[in-house]
């Protein structure tokens, strides 16, 4: 589904809830002598549809349907399903993203020494890396390596709606990457990255109601990661995709900050930027 699509059929209602309000507020008195009889068996009501009160009456009715309608419509067909990802791991765009993500949702954990447990995980990756592939030199520590390191793959989501009310559950996550490293003057080096949805409690949706009226939610559920190389895989982790959601005037995936868990709060690893599949 195209963007302006989305735009058009999420903000009709809203659109049409707006003028039937202000027409409600106005009032106008509707031409010629037409009348609205209302039959209860034993007695007829002539009801004028001059009457001020009663063409309020129908446009706040109106107004107030669509706008429940709003509240109470399954955004799940909305959400993405398949989008092309890139990932990022310098330590600047990093840090703007999960100030941008987590502006919209202060309360997920964030371990307060991140910078250095990032960089112990990252360690960590490549001295995985390199007992298996001896022959690697450092590849996720390596100098500048946001600017040397890029990462690009797919992602497919689903979203089922799971109540009456803004409640969401999702059913799948999974998607690919692969990591190229291209430092000056060597070769290029590649690995390969597979994640895939953990059933848990953080795959339910459900917007307070201030998310709600600023239209963003943010999402954290957690994957089974996998990395390889030549279809040798030397290093499987959970990953917290925590990623912020926008749901009008039409639903996208802003931006996901990777994270590793620790024990005082999740600690960021990299971020990632989507665009739709031509």
């Amino acid at each position: 589904m195209s963007i302006l699509s989305q735009v058009l059929r999420l903000t009709l209602p809203l659109i049409g809830a707006i003028t039937a309000a202000v027409a409600a507020f106005f009032a106008p008195t509707l031409p010629g002598p037409l009348v609205l009889d209302i039959n209860l068996v034993v007695v007829s009501i002539p009801i004028p549809l001059k009457s001020p009160l009663f063409v309020r009456t129908v446009l706040g009715a109106v107004s107030a349907s669509l706008l429940l309608f709003m509240l109470c419509r399954n955004y799940g067909p909305f959400f993405p399903t398949h989008l092309k990802l890139r990932t990022y791991f310098d330590e600047d765009g990093l840090a703007r993203a999960v100030a941008y993500v987590w502006a919209a949702r202060p309360d997920i954990p964030l371990a307060e020494d991140w910078h250095s447990q990032r960089v112990q995980y990252l360690t960590e990756l490549d001295h995985r890396m390199r007992q298996q592939l001896p022959h690697y030199g450092p590849f996720f520590t390596a100098p500048n390596v946001g600017r040397y390191l890029r990462s690009e793959g797919t992602a497919t989501h689903g979203v089922e709606h799971a109540g009456f009310w803004q409640r969401y559950t999702i059913t799948e996550v999974s998607g690919n990457m692969t990591h190229f490293l291209t430092p000056p003057g060597a070769s290029q080096e590649e690995l390969e990255t597979r994640y895939a949805l953990c059933d848990t409690g953080y795959n339910v949706i459900e917007p307070s109601l201030r998310e709600y009226l600023r239209c963003v939610t943010v999402v954290r559920p957690i994957m089974n990661q996998s990395l390889s190389c030549h279809n040798r895989s030397f290093y499987e982790a959970r990953i917290v995709g925590v990623t912020r959601v926008r749901f009008f005037p039409f639903v996208s995936l802003d931006r996901t900050v990777f994270c590793a868990e620790a024990d005082k709060g999740l600690v960021p690893i990299a971020y990632a930027v989507y665009f739709p599949i031509a």
